[in-house]
């Protein structure tokens, strides 16, 4: 039995635990990672720090060579897909479609906190009087109302089924079928426990949302913020925070990041994550799938943003996304939300609200109704495809 992994991303040495590589390939399954990053328009010009290669890995600069392997393959193969349905990646569902082949999506991504709409950008430019963010989300809709129309007529649609995070993430599906997981912070969290960060002094983490450089900025044709005022707001703030509380920040580095001195002399991890938040006194964020851990681990949680994330005069449409989404999370936690451009005391900073914390590991973060690893759950809907 083989399996592929179609994605828009460059392999990195985590996803073999992302995708249950090792797993499968223990239980007989032959598995293969095909990046199409550089063959699709949406995705060839965003730059990634680094990727990693093996025997099992391929990459692919030109569609037609990656829909020669796609014809190559056995029906009985299973694809497992991280790319978009658009009019980019139009040929290769078609492909997918007429050699019938199996098809399964794992979204950790899709059941988060706050889903910002098409439609709620509009409104926001509005708003905001952005219109030629109005004329051009209006173009955006208008684009992806005629490719789901024509998508419908030739019969094209995503992956049959998708593994979803949390009791909330049933509820997501927009016709595909649903099966709930655990979110992979949550195994990655257990794991992590031996590995726990154990400085001398007490410690806060900052959960980096690399507003200054993140792909998917430059993927939704969105602005940067502006490093320099950025970075001299947030490190005026962390000053403050370990002056008063006597601690240290340590910055969880978002992975995708390329870091040098942005944040002066403290500490900057990278994929540690996890390993950080176990001992530390408390989180700092903007907004990052990454407060998983902070909840888990039942940590304080204290949103930051600054003038920049809500004026009218400076902020952009992505950063005032950013903000709803760190609105979202401080509904649902009852935690503290401080803009650091206004006098704020961190030793006000709201205590863990257990309730609010727990409803959130059920409804975005845990396998819903069954104590099963993910790997099981994923493995057995593919075993059940086989039989079908």
């Amino acid at each position: 039995m083989k399996i592929v992994i179609l994605s828009h991303e460059p392999f990195r040495n985590y996803m073999k635990s992302y995708y249950y590589i090792e797993e499968f390939q223990r239980d007989g399954y032959e598995v293969e990672y095909w990046c199409v990053q550089e063959a699709l328009k949406y995705s060839s010009s965003l730059h990634y720090n680094h990727r990693d290669h093996g025997s099992n890995i391929l990459y692919f600069n030109d569609i037609d060579a990656l829909i020669d392997c796609i014809n190559s393959l056995s029906s009985a193969t299973i694809v497992m897909l991280d790319i978009w349905l658009n009019w980019d990646t139009i040929k290769i569902f078609k492909t997918i479609k007429n050699k019938s082949l199996k098809t399964f999506q794992i979204d950790y991504f899709r059941n988060y906190p706050l889903l910002v709409t098409r439609l709620s950008k509009v409104k926001q430019a509005l708003m905001a009087q952005d219109y030629l963010s109005i004329i051009t989300a209006f173009i955006r809709i208008f684009k992806r109302k005629a490719f789901d129309a024509y998508a419908n007529i030739i019969g094209i649609s995503t992956a049959s089924v998708v593994f979803i995070p949390g009791k909330r993430g049933l509820s997501l599906g927009g016709g595909q079928a649903v099966v709930s997981i655990s979110h992979y912070d949550a195994t990655n969290f257990e794991k992590s426990v031996s590995k726990a960060f154990k400085p001398e002094k007490p410690y806060m983490v900052f959960l980096d949302s690399y507003l200054n450089g993140h792909p998917d900025i430059a993927r939704l044709n969105q602005k940067p913020i502006d490093s320099e005022v950025y970075f001299a707001k947030m490190n005026k703030a962390f000053k403050q925070i370990e002056n008063e509380l006597k601690v240290d920040i340590v910055i969880a580095a978002h992975p995708k990041s390329n870091y040098t001195y942005q944040f002066g002399d403290r500490i900057v991890l990278k994929n540690n994550t996890s390993e950080l938040i176990h001992n530390c006194q408390g989180v700092l964020a903007h907004h990052s799938i990454s407060i998983n851990y902070a909840v888990l681990a039942k940590k304080q949680v204290c949103l930051l943003y600054t003038d920049d994330f809500v004026s009218s005069e400076k902020s952009t449409l992505f950063l005032k996304i950013v903000y709803d989404a760190i609105k979202g999370y401080q509904e649902l936690l009852n935690c503290s939300i401080v803009n650091i451009d206004r006098p704020f005391s961190p030793k006000q900073f709201k205590v863990v609200d257990e309730i609010c914390y727990s409803n959130f590991i059920q409804n975005y973060i845990l396998a819903a109704g069954t104590q099963r690893s993910n790997y099981d759950i994923i493995k057995g809907e593919i075993d059940r495809s086989q039989k079908a």
